[in-house]
């Protein structure tokens, strides 16, 4: 009696080899993949002329089989000329992150912002510099008001701030108000949403009101998180 012949195929030992080998360099990729997306998002939220190099670079790479150590090379090479880069990035990963917390604050007072948040030029000495937070100005006596519920946790005067007031707003969230005319609290207070914490006079001194906004331990702009009225 004859049985039929069945091949059976021997599996060398290099198989394993190989498809272990190719499972790393497929993890590897799908890795750099997420570094890039991650990478993309940061760059296009801060917008500068540094960053879009960058980002020219990434495209460049995507299009052909990528040089990795050539491209981080030039990617940190760009990022390192950035100014304030660690409080841009951890901005942006803070809009995103803390999202829920955007428009959730009233105004500090009522008035117009006349200095943005972020980057700026002297139009007269052309030198540059950060604004870590908004100037405002206001053509009449205002009050400032707590954009949230929150407990005074500094009160003072110095050459810089003028009278200011600092107010913890939450788990790791503060704000600073500055350039107060009068300051109508005290260290330990606490306060709701919209108190009345001090009063800024109408600019017979051309003073502005500065007002600062912090989350995670970073600056933020405030305006991502505050609705503003009137902005120059």
């Amino acid at each position: 009696m004859s049985y039929p012949y069945k091949r059976v195929r021997v599996r060398k030992p290099t198989d394993r080899k190989i498809n272990t080998s190719y499972r790393g360099k497929l993890i590897k990729q799908i890795l750099w993949a997420i570094v890039i997306v991650v990478m993309v998002i940061i760059i296009k939220a801060m917008n500068m002329s540094v960053t879009n190099d960058g980002l020219g670079l990434l495209k460049e790479n995507i299009n052909r089989d990528m040089d990795v150590k050539k491209t981080a090379y030039h990617i940190k090479k760009a990022f390192d000329e950035v100014p304030d880069f660690h409080n841009k990035t951890m901005a942006v990963f803070g809009n995103i992150s803390n999202n829920r917390l955007s428009k959730k604050y009233v105004p500090p007072m009522e008035g117009e912002i006349v200095s943005s948040y972020g980057d700026s030029i002297d139009p007269i000495l052309n030198t540059k510099s950060f604004q870590r937070g908004i100037d405002m100005i206001s053509f009449k006596d205002t009050y400032i008001r707590g954009i949230d519920d929150g407990i005074i946790a500094e009160v003072g005067e110095s050459e810089n701030l003028g009278k200011y007031i600092k107010i913890s707003h939450g788990k790791d969230v503060f704000a600073i108000y500055s350039n107060c005319t009068e300051v109508k609290i005290k260290k330990g207070d606490e306060i709701r949403k919209g108190d009345r914490i001090g009063i800024f006079r109408k600019n017979i001194n051309k003073e502005h009101f500065h007002f600062e906004l912090w989350v995670n331990g970073n600056v933020v702009d405030p305006t991502e998180y505050i609705k503003f009225k009137n902005i120059i």
